[in-house]
C-alpha cells in the first residue's frame, strides 16, 4: 500500500568500539572508504569472523555509492593505512576485515564457544583461498577436520546408514562418534492402547454409578 512504511526486521547485530572513527588509521581514509569499511564491518554481509563474501551489489545498496566508487573504496582499503597492514584483504569476492575479530567487544578467542562459532563461520569458505589461510594463521586457528563434500557421495551415503563412525549425510565428518543404540531399551507402553483401556474402565465406572443412583432413587420414591 502506498504511503505505508516499509518494515525491516532487526536481523543480527554487530558492534565496534566508538573510538574506531577517531583512530588515525581510520582518519586517513576518504569518506567513501570510511563508509564502505563500516558497512563491511557491521552490515548485511558481515559475520562473526570478519571474513566472508563481500559482493558489490549489496555494498552499493547499503552505502548508496556507485559500483565504481565501491571498487575504488575497496582498493583504497587494501592499501591503507599501509600495504603491509591494510584494513582489508581480498581474494576475488572474499573480503577479510583484518582486525574485525581481534577488536570485537563481544568476542574473545579465549572462550571455546566463541572459537567454535568462528570456526563454523570460516568452514564454509574455500580452503584454497590465500586469505582464508592467512586468517587462520593470524588467529592461530586449527584447520577444520571435516571431509570435503562430493568426494565420494555414494560412499558417504552408505556410511551414513551403515557405520557409526560419525560420518553424516554428504560426507562431512562429525567431531563426535554416533552413539550406539541402547542394548536394553526400556519398554514404552503404547499410548493409544493404554488410553483406550483407561477410557473403557472409566466409562464402566460411570455407568455403574448411574445404575446405583437410579435404583436408590426408585427405592426412595416407593418409600414415600
Amino acid at each position: 500500500m502506498s504511503g505505508e512504511r516499509h518494515r525491516v526486521g532487526r536481523g543480527i547485530w554487530r558492534c565496534i568500539f566508538s573510538s574506531t572513527t577517531m583512530h588515525p588509521d581510520f582518519r586517513v581514509l576518504t569518506p567513501h572508504a570510511r563508509l564502505t569499511l563500516l558497512v563491511l564491518r557491521v552490515a548485511g554481509q558481515s559475520n562473526i569472523a570478519g571474513i566472508g563474501w563481500g559482493y558489490t551489489e549489496p555494498l552499493v545498496a547499503e552505502t548508496g555509492l556507485a559500483p565504481r566508487q565501491i571498487r575504488a573504496a575497496l582498493l583504497e582499503l587494501e592499501k591503507k593505512p599501509t600495504p603491509e597492514a591494510p584494513w582489508i584483504y581480498r581474494d576475488g569476492n572474499l573480503v577479510w576485515v583484518r582486525n574485525a575479530l581481534r577488536f570485537d567487544p563481544n568476542l574473545t578467542l579465549n572462550n571455546p564457544n566463541h572459537v567454535r562459532a568462528v570456526q563454523r563461520s570460516v568452514a564454509g569458505l574455500p580452503r584454497s583461498s590465500e586469505i582464508v589461510q592467512r586468517f587462520r594463521d593470524y588467529y592461530h586457528l586449527a584447520e577444520e577436520r571435516e571431509e570435503a563434500i562430493g568426494a565420494s557421495h555414494a560412499a558417504s551415503h552408505e556410511g551414513t546408514h551403515h557405520r557409526g563412525d560419525g560420518v553424516s549425510h554428504g560426507g562431512i565428518r562429525s567431531s563426535r562418534r554416533t552413539p550406539s543404540p541402547n542394548p536394553n531399551p526400556t519398554a514404552i507402553p503404547n499410548p493409544s492402547t493404554e488410553d483406550e483401556g483407561n477410557a473403557t474402565e472409566e466409562f464402566a465406572s460411570v455407568e455403574e454409578a448411574k445404575t446405583k443412583f437410579r435404583a436408590l432413587l426408585a427405592l426412595k420414591i416407593r418409600e414415600r
